[in-house]
């Protein structure tokens, strides 16, 4: 097979874009490192990137530590009630 010319350079299979993505949206936060040795993407899609990554990281942590508490509560209506 003949070789086509690419328009980005050959770059290893862990700093794909798809694999950066899969990877940002399973670990969130702990990606960032190979985004920004990714060439795949340029300054500013690093700084966006690393902007909405840490927004989504925290808005997460706040929203499972509302869900935990929510469910502690929930929790102890029903020992209160004696379902559990």
């Amino acid at each position: 097979l003949e070789n086509i010319p690419s328009s980005q350079p050959a770059c290893p299979w862990y700093l794909t874009r798809r694999f950066i993505f899969i990877g940002l949206t399973i670990t969130g936060i702990f990606f960032l490192p190979l985004v920004w040795i990714s060439p795949r993407f340029s300054r500013t899609s690093k700084i966006n990137i690393t902007i909405v990554t840490i927004i989504l990281g925290i808005f997460f942590f706040f929203s499972t530590g509302a869900l935990l508490a929510f469910l502690h509560r929930k929790l102890e209506e029903l020992s209160l009630s004696g379902i559990i």
